[in-house]
């Protein structure tokens, strides 16, 4: 009895893991998706002519936020 007990919880803990990983799968993607459209609401007010969008902008560029990492766009 205790051999199918012990395998139902580390099938149940299997489960459990597969969920979190899930999870975690999923906020990722929403978390890169929702990073990509702030780099474009930045881009769209730098060139707007916005201060802050351009500093912003080029903090994106800078740290790899919601775009590639480039360091001369980041500079301009």
């Amino acid at each position: 009895m205790e051999n199918k007990q012990n395998s139902g919880n580390k099938a149940s803990k299997y489960i459990e893991q597969e969920q979190l990983f899930q999870l975690h799968l999923k906020l990722a993607e929403d978390a890169r998706k929702y990073l990509e459209k702030e780099f474009q609401w930045y881009l769209k007010s730098a060139k707007g002519g916005n201060s802050y969008g351009q500093n912003s902008l080029g903090d994106c560029y800078r740290n790899r936020i919601g775009t590639t990492k480039d360091e001369e766009k980041a500079f301009q």
